[in-house]
Formats: structure tokens, sequence, C-alpha cells
């Protein structure tokens, strides 16, 4: 006993380590907690939630300001149907853990005086996507909080901030769409953020970034704010690749150096890029066009406006308040209404390469001549009192595309048929080109395709489907053209023009269906076919359509003509079906294919579906045998005998019954039938006893 006391011990404390060590090596499981299937509120699921849970909401309102204090995912069903309601009391959701996540929610009504989010310090990676955030003072702040993404959301209506980003660093703001706010997306003191791809429209600042160093601003696109992109105090931020329309001012860089402004277009503003009180920023590869100001530099020094294209503005460049020491060069201004100006107090400026060979500006209007033949004018200098060196072509090498090629898939069609156009294009300039290629038959547009970003020495093919539905029947000439590209001088190769493509009327009848009922029969029967033909052509056509039956449709010359009819102007496209009899009187016994043939009707060209063959399947003509004769006495004969069997031995139970129970009768081994009167059937009180008892006591007394 006590050794096995021993051994149990000894096993307990080897087992109890281990499954310590498996205690905490494997961590709890994610739960899903499920609002309100599970937990009424958003925030009863949130405060029964672990670190890691996922919070699954139903689609409905539910009207809360949730303080979140897990590090958990909050996932609505959908963003349009899952409504968080803060009332206009406060906060919606207040932050209070790492790592939240918000998806596929409405975040709404914070009120006049709160926030749709809020994430203070010390917290941190926060991610919002895919939300709605409408109707708050600010749809989203992030104050001294590090890493948080803010991606795929749509912000409407918060007065004062869409996103609201301060003393913080490595955020991502990506995708959103921002509306009717004050300021669309705000850096404040924040740095090493990625702002690109976002969506900004009718505010006061579409991205406003105050204090804000390190930044990269890309690739969004803002339209009708009042300042579409304002940095301020705002040192060594990429601005890059931005479309910016209709605003007060396009791009602004207000007291702050290092930024680099490149490949934005900017059009339909006041100013188009403006620096103000600035150190030494870069501007490159920029289009500006149909602003009032394209480039304008107000009391700045030391910047490089390099490969812009300044275009269609009242005033091209705009140089003001002691603007000093800046080189501009390799731009191209164009059909500007006021080419370039300074005032007296910027006049200390260089408007050509740094070093040589020195190459200046494309001016659209220039006058004079290049002499030498090195692409630099020789005469007329300096041109508009700036430039000792201008271009006499466009800054940017060759830009030239051409259509190379255009192959067809057909030469000759009917209405209705597809044409497949396939047009290789190719760049043969030295710039990546975006252009637009149309195909046509004659002048007629097929369609039109956008190339995008095609390198140098480069081609596409692109196909384009010529559906000639609705064509009149004739020749067509089939071209390709290629838009002209700015500063494109070789533009005879833009055009490719290949053959005649015939769109002619046919003729072409069809056999499409054949159906047969019933599928066997016996000699003698009648097979219904129906026989279902197309006119597939562009005429009225009068055609014979012939039913065949064949038992082998390997041979030929074997089968049964099963008989003949005539189709009378059937119009074209349209379909009719035939009814055929077939009396199998005389056919020989077999398995039968059915198959059916138009006759070919004149100039048709197209025969291989005028006929069908085993369109259908008669799976037997066979004799049917008569049930054989059945002898109703063989049938009836063991019945009889069972009948008479069960009479006889009922006849003799009667007889013996009668006879056992005949008071004449005595019967000396069984002579209890006198004493059974004698035998109550009810139950005796005084003894006990019952009718079975009282019979058991008479038949053993005998």
């Amino acid at each position: 006993m006590i050794y096995q006391r021993f051994l149990w011990t000894l096993l307990l404390l080897t087992l109890l380590p281990a499954t310590l060590i498996t205690w905490l090596v494997i961590p709890a499981s994610a739960n899903v907690l499920r609002v309100p299937q599970d937990y009424p509120t958003i925030q009863d699921a949130v405060d029964a939630a672990r670190a890691g849970d996922t919070i699954q909401v139903a689609a409905a309102t539910y009207f809360e300001n949730v303080i979140v204090t897990a590090s958990v995912t909050i996932v609505g069903e959908n963003a349009m149907t899952t409504i968080v309601d803060g009332g206009g009391n406060d906060v919606v959701f207040d932050i209070q853990a790492d790592n939240v996540e918000l998806r596929e929610l409405t975040i709404r009504n914070g009120g006049r005086r709160y926030s749709g989010v809020i994430v203070f310090y010390p917290y941190s990676g926060l991610v919002i996507c895919n939300t709605r955030i409408l109707d708050n003072v600010v749809g989203i702040v992030i104050s001294e909080v590090d890493g948080n993404t803010i991606e795929d959301n749509i912000f409407i209506n918060n007065s004062m901030y869409g996103i609201d980003v301060k003393y913080s660093s490595s955020n991502v703001i990506r995708n959103n769409h921002i509306s009717e706010s004050a300021y669309g997306i705000e850096l404040s003191d924040t740095s090493n953020s990625q702002v690109v791809n976002n969506s900004v429209s009718d505010t006061s600042y579409g991205i406003y970034l105050p204090y804000s160093n390190n930044n990269n601003i890309s690739a969004n696109t803002l339209t009708s704010n009042s300042w579409n992109i304002y940095l301020t105090y705002s040192n060594s931020n990429i601005v890059g690749n931005n479309a910016v329309s209709d605003g007060s001012t396009g791009i602004q860089v207000m007291r702050s150096q290092g930024n680099s402004v490149f490949n934005n277009t900017v059009s339909s503003s006041s100013y188009g890029v403006y620096l103000g009180y600035c150190g030494a920023n870069t501007v490159t590869g920029n289009m500006a066009s149909l602003n009032d100001w394209g480039i304008e530099l107000y009391n700045s020094s030391g910047s490089t406006i390099k490969e812009n294209m300044v275009k269609d503005n009242a005033w091209g460049f705009y140089l003001a308040e002691n603007s000093k020491g800046n080189y501009l060069y390799h731009n191209n201004i164009i059909d500007n209404v006021k080419q370039a100006y300074r005032d007296l107090t910027s006049g200390q400026n260089t408007w050509n390469t740094p070093t040589a060979p020195y190459q200046g500006n494309y001016w659209s209007d220039y006058k004079g001549k290049d002499t030498n033949g090195d692409g630099i004018g020789d005469t007329y200098l300096p041109w508009q009192g700036l430039d000792y060196y201008p271009l006499i072509v466009g800054w940017g090498g060759i830009h030239d595309v051409a259509i190379v090629n255009i192959s067809l898939s057909t030469t000759s069609v009917s209405p209705g048929e597809l044409v497949y156009i396939n047009v290789t294009a190719a760049n043969e300039g030295t710039w990546k080109e975006t252009f637009d290629v149309t195909a046509k038959y004659d002048s007629t547009i097929i369609g039109v395709k956008t190339v995008s970003d095609l390198a140098p020495n480069a081609n596409i093919t692109l196909t384009f489907d010529w559906n000639t539905t609705d064509v009149d029947p004739g020749d067509y000439t089939i071209k390709a053209e290629a838009t002209t590209l700015l500063y494109e001088t070789d533009t005879a190769d833009n055009t490719y023009i290949d053959g005649t493509v015939a769109v002619e009327r046919i003729h072409d009848v069809a056999v499409i269906r054949i159906k047969a009922e019933p599928t066997a029969a016996s000699p003698g029967e009648i097979i219904y076919i129906n026989v279902t033909v197309e006119n597939q052509g562009d005429f009225t056509e009068t055609f014979n359509v012939t039913v065949y039956a064949d038992r082998d449709k390997t041979v030929i010359g074997d089968e049964i003509k099963v008989g003949e009819q005539t189709v009378y102007d059937l119009s074209s496209k349209a379909n009719q079906t035939l009814n055929f009899e077939w009396n199998t009187t005389d056919v020989p016994h077999g398995n039968y294919w059915i198959s059916a043939e138009a006759s070919v009707v004149p100039e048709e060209t197209d025969v291989s579906d005028n006929i069908l063959a085993g369109g259908a399947f008669v799976g037997g003509i066979y004799p049917r045998y008569p049930a054989p004769e059945v002898n109703i006495f063989v049938l009836l004969t063991p019945l009889a005998v069972v009948i008479l069997v069960v009479a006889a031995f009922g006849i003799v139970a009667i007889f013996f019954f009668k006879t056992l129970m005949s008071p004449k009768l005595r019967f000396p081994r069984f002579p209890f039938k006198r004493n059974f009167s004698k035998i109550s059937c009810v139950h005796n009180v005084n003894t006990g006893k019952g009718f079975f008892d009282a019979l058991e006591e008479k038949l053993l007394s005998y």
C-alpha cells in the first residue's frame, strides 16, 4: 500500500512541471464576441473582451459612447448599416489601449464639441479602415501617438478636422475620401508620416502641415479647397504626384526649406505653386496651368525651379519682394499671358543651369534664332530680360509616339458580327508617355483606349472590338490614331491606315434542333419528329427540310427518308419548327438516329450547319409480343386445397367442443364440468381467493 502511494506521488510530481509549462506556454485563444447576440452593447462586449479578441457588431444603430480599454478589433457587419451614434453628447470611440482596430462602421454625431475617434498618449497602433466618419467636430484626433493607420475611410461634414494628427510620427493616412471640413488632413508637429492616395474636397485647408518635417504627401487628389496643400514652418517634406485644382492656392509653402515639390499637376487656382518667405526648396517637373499665377516666389531665396511646365496662366513665373539667389532652368514656359515677371527687388536670380554648357528655358514666344545649331537661341538676348540661354525646343528630349501596325481578325463580315482590331502603338521618343489611341472605321470612332507610362522604345498592342450591328453594308477603311503629344514634332506616324473591312449581307440557313417522341415504338406506330430551322442570314429565305432515320450513322446510303417539307419566306434571324410524322409500318427492327437537312439556298457559303446528323435518337422499334395465357384452374387449385383443409379442421373443432359440453356425456377423467358452476368469478373477500385460485383447487381435487 505504501509502495503504491509512493508510485502515485512520483507520477504526479513528474507530470506537474509539464502541465505548468503547457499552461504557461500555450496562450489563450482569441475569442469572437457578438453584439447584440452575446452582449447587448458594444461597451459591454469591450468590457468583457481580452487582448486579441474580435467584437463583431451586427447591422443596427447603437447610441453609445464607447471607451475601448483592450487591444481588440471591432468590426461591423457593413459600414453603411452598422452605425455607432454618439448622440452629440461625447466622443463616440475613446481609445485607451494599444493596437485597436475599427472596421466597417459608421461613426457619427460626436456632436458640436466632440470627436468621432480619439487616441492620446501613451497608446499607439490604432487602425481605422473601411469606416464612415460623419458629423463630428473632428473625425479622428491622434495626439502624441505613433504608428497609426487610417485607410480606406470616408470623412464627411466633420466641422473642424477630418483627420487631426499632432505630435506624432510614423503614421499612414491612405486612400481616404475627405470633404466638408475646415481642415481635411492636418499633420501638426508630426514627422515621418505618409499621406498618400487621398481625395480631399470642399475644405478650407485640404492637407495642412504646420511644424512638420520629413513627411510624404503624394498621389493625392485635391479639388475645390481654398488652400489645397499648405506647408508652413515645415522642412524636408516630399510633395509629389498630386493632382490639385480649383482653389485659391494649389501648393503653398511658407517659411520652410528643404522641401521637394515635384511632378504635381496644379490647375485652375489663383496660385499654382507658391513659395513665400522660404529658404532652399526644389520645385521640379510640375504642370502649372490655367492659374492666375503659375509659379510664384515671394521673398524666397536659394530655391531651384526646374523642368516645370508652366502653361496657359495669366502670369507664368512671378518673382517679388526680394526673391533672390534662385535657379530657374529647363522650364517650358508656354502661352501665358505674361510669361514671366520680376519686380525691382528680385533681380539677382539665374535663369539657366548653374554649370556649363549653360541652358536656359523654353519660351513659346521666343523670336530669336539658333545660329550655331546647339539648340540655344543666339539672338534677342536676354529673352524677356531674363534668359541668356533660351532653348529652341521644349525641354524634355524627344516626344514621339506612333501607330506601327494594325491587324484584323477578318476582312469580311455580315452585319452584327464582331471584328477584332489589334493596334500596335510605340514610343519612339526618350521619355515615358501617356496618350490615347483611337480606332475608327472611316470617320466613325470604334473606341478609345489610354496607354499609360509607355517606356521609351517600347510598344503595346491594344485590341478593339468592332460590333457591326446597325452598320450598313459596304467597305470601310480601318485606321488608328495616337494623340499628338506636347512638343511632339514628328506626327506623320501618329496615324496608321490598314485597308478595308467589307460588311456584307449573306444567305445562311441552319438546322438547330431535332426532337422525337416517343423514343421507342412498335412497327406501325407513329413517331412525331419536330425539326427547328433558323435563318441566320440577312435575307428572307425559302428552302426545303428533309428528315431521315438511320440505323448506322457511319454507313452512307442506308437512310430511311421520313419526309420533306418546305419553309416559305422565313425572315432574317427568325426560326420555325416543322412537324413530321414517321409511320413505322414495315420499318426494319432496330435503333434509329434521326437527322435533318436544310437545302442550300442560293449564294449560301456556310453550309456546315445545314445538316444536323443524329439530332435525336429512337431507342428501339421492335414488335410487342402477347402476354402468356394463364390457366385459372392451375392458379386456384392450391387456394382451394387450403380452404378445404381449414374448413375440415373447423368442423372437427366445433363437433369436439359440442360433445365436450353436452350434459349427457360423462368423462371419468374430466368430471369437472358440474363443479365449474360452483366457482365464483368474483374475488372471495373471506378467503382472499379469486377465480383462478378456485379453479386450481377444483382441478387438483380430481
